[in-house]
């Protein structure tokens, strides 16, 4: 069967049977159903309708100190590192941008790059704002949920970063986010996508009882993650009309040494163009 749905349904998935996600989804209709490990429709429903408070208040505890900014993008995505260096005008939209540690870096290091920064937790969005170069003609912030339709009216950009951020998003949302990003590209503009992969440290560290679906967890704080692999990046993305230009797993050994402890991380890096 083709798979040439235009949007990410409950309804299609249990009538086709479909494997969409490789091996890191291979059981749709638990989520689908909400009855992985005891979880109910109701529970999923309240995750969903928390998400954005939850995520406001991670930031508000957090601010802008949790995560690093993103110095590696032009070293793994070398379409963006040419692009940059041509010295032509390069728009950019960060896509879930928390405190903006994407495009921030790019915005200093690059007087050619203007950017766009999209968040749906305001708390998020009032750091960036207090960042000095925001509400200049170069960079703005807004808030923004991604996984409503039409929600990213603004356009005409070069690149949209995705990183760490899909894996925030209900199952059945993701199709549609992916259709808002595609929106806010030129023909021809590349998504760069970095996300959780399947048998990363942080999925084997989860418990049972935070399970919501195959590779679908919830943190205490009570925000989620999904886990990828590259069959089911790719199969989103084709299905919104995106070319894949590159596609891999990152795998990294972390070792503590104070602690004695190695921490496997597995990412998904990929980079997808508009066709």
């Amino acid at each position: 069967e083709e798979l040439s749905v235009s949007n990410f349904s409950q309804e299609w998935i249990l009538k086709s049977k479909e494997i969409l996600y490789g091996h890191a989804f291979d059981n749709l209709d638990t989520i689908s159903n909400g009855i992985e490990d005891g979880v109910t429709k109701e529970n999923l429903k309240q995750f969903e309708i928390n998400a954005g408070k939850n995520w406001h208040k991670f930031y508000m505890r957090n601010g802008d100190k949790f995560f690093k900014d993103r110095h590696y993008l032009t070293k793994v995505f070398p379409f963006l590192q040419e692009s940059l260096d041509s010295g032509d005008p390069v728009a950019i939209i960060e896509i879930g941008c928390g405190v903006a540690n994407a495009v921030i870096p790019l915005l200093e290091l690059f007087p050619n790059c203007s950017a766009t920064a999209v968040d749906f937790a305001p708390s998020a969005i009032s750091i960036v704002k207090r960042h000095n170069l925001h509400d200049t003609k170069r960079f703005s912030a807004h808030v923004c949920d991604i996984t409503v339709p039409d929600s990213i009216t603004w356009k005409g950009h070069d690149f949209a970063t995705m990183i760490f951020v899909l894996s925030a998003v209900a199952p059945e949302k993701m199709q549609q986010a992916i259709e808002n990003v595609k929106r806010s590209l030129k023909p021809g503009g590349m998504v760069l996508f970095r996300d959780y992969a399947v048998s990363d440290m942080a999925q084997l560290r989860f418990s049972k009882s935070q399970r919501l679906g195959h590779n679908y967890y919830v943190r205490h704080d009570g925000t989620r993650s999904f886990f990828f692999s590259l069959e089911g990046v790719e199969f989103l993305f084709r299905n919104s009309g995106f070319q894949r230009v590159e596609s891999y797993y990152i795998r990294r050994k972390v070792v503590n040494h104070r602690e004695n402890k190695v921490m496997r991380r597995v990412f998904v890096n990929a980079c997808y163009m508009l066709q």
